[in-house]
């Protein structure tokens, strides 16, 4: 068995609530941010509930996280992941 591939984690072990999930990338406890994040489509969910839940529990893939890190890195904010241009004010000739 090569080192190079280790058995995969099981997916209990990859899973995270909202607000594991947002100490996992630094942004708090509370996890509201990472919701938003969510709620924008900028990181996949995992609903776990029944069809006639009210409030499905939602889990965040570990790999999800990782990617959406490296997404931000690259584009260097959420509002560049989003395609938002900062507003820009022409500067005033004095």
């Amino acid at each position: 068995m090569s080192d190079a591939n280790p058995l995969p984690l099981p997916p209990s072990a990859r899973l995270l609530s909202t607000s594991a999930g947002s100490r996992y990338l630094g942004l708090g406890e509370d996890g509201r941010l990472l919701s938003q994040y969510a709620e924008l489509g900028l990181i996949p969910t995992v609903r776990l509930g029944g069809v006639a839940s009210k409030r499905p529990r939602v889990l965040f893939d570990v790999r999800d996280l990782d990617a959406f890190i490296d997404a931000m890195k690259a584009a260097g904010s959420v509002d560049a992941l989003l395609g938002n241009t900062p507003a820009v004010t022409p500067a005033k000739d004095e």
